[in-house]
C-alpha cells in the first residue's frame, strides 16, 4: 500500500494499514485509553458506512484530536508533527550547509566552492571574556597547535607543574594523547578509578640522561624522585582542571596503540622503543572500543563537572607508521573512519546533551584546497587557523 496525502482510504482495513505504515498501533491506543482511539474508531466507522477518507484528512483528524487532549499534545500528535517537520526540513538550509557546496547550482546559497575556506559550522562569534581561561584540551599533536591559538587568545586554562618538562602546550603535562582509550584511562587514573603501572624508559637527549613516562608522551624527568613528586602534583592539577573548565576539547588521530602485558592493559603513549618489547603488545581499537571510550569520557567529566561542554573531533594529520597493515595509508584511512564513526555514534546515543562533534578532519580534507605544509603531511598555518575558527564556531 503506497500512502500519499491524497490516497483514498475506502475500507476499515485501509485505515489500519495506513496507521501501521505511520507507526501507530491501534491496540496500543486502546490499552492507553488515548483520545486518538476515538478519532481512529470514528474514521473506521465512516469507511464501514461506505464513505471514503483521504489520508490527509485522517492525519489532520489525529493531530487535532490528540492536540486537544493535552496542552502539549499527546505522543501520537507529536510523533506525526515531528515526522512531517523533519521531512520538510531535511533539505532546507538557508546557508546551504545541508547540501554539498556546488558552485554550479542555481540556488544562491549553494554557490560555494568546497575549497574556499568554507566553515562547516555556522560561524558564531565567541564571547571571549566569558570563555577566558576556561578551556581544557587533550589529544594529539594537532591539538597542540590549536592550543597555541587558545593560549594566545587567553582562552586556555593551564596549571604549571614543577619537576617535569614537556614541549607541548597542554593545560597539564599529560603530553600528547593519540587515541580515546588513552584519554579515558588517564581520566580514570586522575580520579582514582583505575591503577596505572609505573613504567619509565631512559634515553639520552641533548647530552642528558632523561627518564620518559611511557604514558605521557615527551614528558621527561631528571630523576626518579622528581618523577614521583611531579606525579602527585600532576594528578592534583588534572583533577582541578577538569572540575574548573567550561569546555573540554579532544582531538584523536589513531586507533593503533600498545597495551601493557601486566594485566592492567594500560595503553602506552607510543611504541615501546626504549623498554622491553615484551612488556606491551600492539592493539588496534575497534569501532565499539572507540564508541565506549568516548561515552566513558563523557561520563567521567559529567560526574565531576556537570556544567562542562565536551567537544570531540578527529585529527586530520595522517599516520606515518602502522603495526596493523601493510602500509600507513590504509592504516590511516581505517583509523580516521573508525574514529569518526565511533565518536559520532557515541554522541548520538549519549545520555548527556553536552557532548558535541567538532569537524576538524572534515574542515581540512573537504574545505581547503592547500592545507598542507611543505612536507605534505603536517598542516600549514592557514589550515590551523581555519580549524581553529571551526572550533570557535562550535563553542560560540
Amino acid at each position: 500500500m503506497e500512502i500519499e496525502w491524497t490516497t483514498q482510504l475506502q475500507k476499515p482495513e485501509d485505515v489500519l494499514k495506513a496507521l501501521s505504515i505511520c507507526g501507530l498501533d491501534l491496540g496500543e491506543c486502546l490499552h492507553q485509553g488515548c483520545v486518538k482511539t476515538e478519532v481512529i474508531c470514528d474514521c473506521i466507522a465512516r469507511t464501514m458506512a461506505g464513505r471514503t477518507i483521504v489520508f490527509d484528512q485522517l492525519i489532520n483528524a489525529l493531530i487535532q484530536g490528540c492536540a486537544n487532549a493535552t496542552p502539549d499534545g499527546c505522543t501520537a500528535s507529536r510523533k506525526i508533527l515531528n515526522a512531517i517537520e523533519v521531512s520538510r526540513n531535511s533539505y532546507i538550509s538557508v546557508d546551504g550547509r545541508k547540501f554539498w557546496p556546488d558552485p554550479t547550482s542555481e540556488r544562491r546559497e549553494n554557490k560555494i566552492s568546497r575549497f574556499c575556506d568554507y566553515l562547516l559550522v555556522q560561524p558564531k562569534k565567541i564571547d571571549r571574556e566569558s570563555h577566558k581561561s576556561s578551556i581544557v584540551t587533550m589529544g594529539s599533536c594537532f591539538m597542540n597547535e590549536i592550543n597555541k591559538h587558545l593560549a594566545s587568545d587567553s582562552l586556555l586554562l593551564r596549571k604549571s607543574e614543577r619537576g617535569s618538562s614537556s614541549p607541548h602546550t597542554f593545560p597539564a603535562n599529560w603530553g600528547t594523547i593519540f587515541n580515546p582509550l588513552s584519554a579515558q584511562y588517564a581520566l580514570e587514573w586522575y580520579f582514582g578509578e583505575r591503577e596505572r603501572p609505573e613504567m619509565l624508559w631512559k634515553s639520552s637527549h641533548s647530552g642528558r640522561e632523561l627518564l620518559y613516562d611511557v604514558f605521557r608522551e615527551d614528558v621527561t624527568f631528571t630523576s626518579l624522585e622528581e618523577y614521583k613528586l611531579n606525579q602527585r602534583q600532576h594528578i592534583s592539577n588534572a583533577k582541578a582542571l577538569i572540575r574548573d573548565c567550561k569546555s573540554f576539547i579532544c582531538a584523536f588521530s589513531m586507533t593503533e596503540t600498545w597495551l601493557t602485558n601486566d594485566g592492567c592493559n594500560y595503553p602506552l603513549a607510543r611504541a615501546p622503543w626504549k623498554i622491553n618489547p615484551l612488556a606491551a603488545r600492539p592493539h588496534n581499537l575497534t569501532f565499539s572500543e572507540v564508541e565506549d571510550a568516548i561515552l566513558n569520557i563523557a561520563k567521567i567529566i559529567n560526574r565531576h563537572n556537570r556544567d562542562c561542554n565536551i567537544y570531540v573531533g578527529v585529527d586530520p594529520v595522517p599516520l606515518h607508521a602502522t603495526h596493523s597493515y601493510d602500509n600507513a595509508v590504509i592504516a590511516d584511512s581505517n583509523a580516521k573512519a573508525t574514529l569518526i564513526a565511533g565518536t559520532t555514534s557515541a554522541i548520538r546515543q549519549s545520555a548527556y546533551g553536552n557532548l558535541h562533534y567538532v569537524p576538524f578532519y572534515e574542515s581540512i580534507h573537504y574545505c581547503m584546497s592547500e592545507p598542507w605544509a611543505s612536507d605534505e603531511r603536517h598542516l600549514n598555518k592557514v589550515a590551523i587557523v581555519h580549524a581553529y575558527k571551526e572550533l570557535l564556531s562550535c563553542i560560540g
